[in-house]
């Protein structure tokens, strides 16, 4: 007669009259929490285990006085030394080197709004294709600010990380200026994006 195999035998200890007591009352030894713990952590993996957040300020952009040229999307500049001791305005980008998320930002007037609006935005360029994406909760346009005051000359958003503008490792990302009849037409703006990444390390 030929042996069998395959059979796994369990040895279960019975509870003590404690123990059962015990569980009865929803306690859990800490050898068994631990197991549970363990046992989680082999099935979430490393994917379920959240990595901190990393945020990184992008300016100051600026654009001065668009409104005088018309309604339009117009790309705000950054400061680079044009010569020793020298400060100039160009179209500026920051290349980001990690993915992440677009999760805030503000945009300033430089006077008061007298009528129209003034749209943050943000352009992407990754791989040859470029876009543009306005953030709504941004603008403005005389609304009402959360304490009440009116928006006149400032406007901010700010999103959960998931909820976002992704971008791409290796993109480059500027802000913008929407601009819908916007007064005064002097005015000039300012303007900030906060990214975020999940921590690579």
């Amino acid at each position: 007669m030929r042996p069998l195999t395959g059979i796994t035998r369990r040895v279960v200890v019975p509870d003590t009259t404690d123990d059962y007591a015990q569980r009865r009352q929803g306690y859990r030894r800490p050898a068994i929490i631990a197991s549970d713990q363990q046992r989680q952590a082999r099935y979430l993996g490393e994917a379920g285990q959240r990595r901190p957040l990393v945020c990184w300020t992008l300016g100051p952009f600026q654009r001065d006085n668009p409104a005088a040229s018309g309604d339009a999307v117009y790309l705000m500049r950054v400061f680079n030394a044009s010569a020793a001791g020298t400060l100039a305005m160009e179209t500026g980008d920051f290349p980001l080197r990690v993915a992440g998320n677009i999760v805030g930002g503000v945009l300033w007037a430089g006077s008061d709004r007298t009528a129209g609006s003034a749209t943050l935005a943000a352009q992407i360029s990754y791989a040859g294709a470029t876009t543009s994406v306005a953030f709504p909760e941004a603008i403005i346009n005389g609304g009402t600010e959360l304490d009440g005051t009116t928006i006149l000359r400032r406007a901010s958003f700010h999103r959960p990380f998931a909820n976002g503008v992704r971008f791409a490792a290796g993109s480059l990302v500027r802000a913008q200026v929407v601009i819908a009849g916007f007064l005064p037409n002097t005015a000039d703006f300012t303007a900030y994006l906060v990214v975020a990444y999940e921590d690579p390390s």
